[in-house]
């Protein structure tokens, strides 16, 4: 069934000639200036469909979006794991059925020297006199920051390119099914409320998600995230009501929140090298439960330094009245990074009235501690911890110890 609101990129006529392989950003702009021309009245504009067949497409211009109700879909994530492939040099991936990633293959070809966006949301005005973009939904394709003969080590090297860019103010936007590989950053948003990204995959990258200037409700829900040593698996400044669950962040895990309200982060597993899995700064009434975060022996190369030592915590909270409750870590460490005093599991940091009730596991010859300092005031503590682990400083902590 078609509908003349419904576009297929590789049957759309393109105006200036071009080709969908050779120029998939120049031919989605030149749809969404036909969406305009077809739908004019502030009352009849339903928005449209741009489909994207399997098959590798080359984009030199950034998708412009400054329309609600547009759908980009594609029929497949594609996502091919250069990482594994390259991880053992005893396997001969030149003999391996698909080399390349497949199905809706979206490869960012422009060469930048600044930040540019493979697809950007912005539109011009005041939001409260024109209106939020709304209603958006990019899904089932990847967007691939390296040319093809570069997918090669390292992975984090695409300077600047980022997979989906929201500048300007916008409401319920969808980002599912999709693979964000090789860029800089995978999405990137402002004035984001309502945001849902769920069931992706954003790995073997600079950056998964950053969400800055106070979203307001995102969701994060059921991706596998695998960020670059240096980067981030999910960033928050600001805002209020995140729920975050149900993720993989991979080996290089971490997830940080700073000046958020009311959030809740439940039910994802870290794997890492290094502390602050969990890293929730000024933030207040969060719920963070039921996560399992397994810190791995720091045996990486000597150019992969942490940002932090191991006194910062493997869960780090700063902030009043949080729930931190029902989280397993497991810390296989045997020596602590260099200028380290103490291997803290948890540290709650400053706040007040904040209730803990966690498992705390040790796997590696180093003893992991619960650190809370004597700046925090009223924390109560319920079989976080054994004697041992327990290093809580505050005067004012009620402890009760794991048998």
């Amino acid at each position: 069934m078609t509908s003349p609101n419904t576009y297929d990129v590789t049957a759309f006529v393109s105006p200036t000639g071009t080709s969908p392989y050779s120029d998939i950003g120049q031919v989605i702009n030149e749809i969404i200036s036909d969406i305009k021309a077809n739908q004019t009245s502030s009352t009849t504009r339903p928005g449209a469909v741009i489909y994207i067949p399997p098959g590798h497409y080359t984009l030199l211009t950034t998708v412009m979006i400054d329309i609600s109700y547009l759908q980009i879909k594609g029929a497949g994530h594609g996502f091919l794991s250069q990482e594994t492939r390259d991880y053992d040099s005893s396997w001969n991936p030149a003999t391996w059925r698909e080399y390349n990633p497949g199905a809706s293959h979206v490869v960012v070809g422009f060469n930048n020297t600044g930040p540019q966006a493979a697809f950007k949301v912005e539109r011009a005005g005041n939001y409260k006199q024109v209106g939020r973009v709304s209603g958006l939904e990019f899904r089932d394709f990847i967007i691939d920051g390296a040319p093809l003969e570069a997918h090669t080590r390292p992975y984090d090297t695409r300077p600047h390119k980022i997979g989906i860019a929201i500048d300007s103010p916008t409401d319920s936007t969808i980002i599912s099914g999709m693979c964000f590989t090789h860029t800089h950053s995978g999405v990137v948003t402002h004035h984001a409320d309502g945001l849902m990204i769920t069931n992706n995959f954003i790995c073997e990258i600079g950056n998964c998600i950053e969400l800055y200037d106070n979203p307001i409700c995102p969701k994060i829900s059921n991706n596998m995230l695998w960020a670059d040593w240096r980067g981030y698996g999910v960033l928050i400044e600001g805002g209020d009501s995140a729920m975050i669950s149900d993720n993989h962040f991979g080996y290089w895990g971490n997830l940080k929140i700073t000046s958020h309200e009311r959030g809740s982060i439940i039910g994802n597993k870290f794997t890492s090298w290094w502390p602050r899995s969990i890293n929730v700064d000024v933030s207040n009434q969060m719920y963070i439960a039921s996560n399992h975060l397994y810190r791995l022996k720091n045996d990486r190369p000597s150019d992969q330094v942490s940002f932090y030592d191991d006194d910062d915590g493997i869960l780090y909270c700063n902030g009043a009245r949080n729930t931190i409750i029902g989280n397993l870590i497991a810390v296989e460490i045997d020596a602590l990074i260099p200028g380290s005093s103490q291997l803290n599991a948890i540290y709650v940091d400053g706040g007040n009235a904040c209730l803990m009730m966690n498992r705390i596991l040790q796997l590696g010859s180093t003893l992991p501690r619960l650190f809370v300092p004597v700046g925090s005031q009223d924390a109560r503590i319920l079989y976080s911890c054994t004697a041992a682990q327990n290093a809580v400083a505050s005067p004012t902590a009620y402890v009760l110890n794991t048998p």
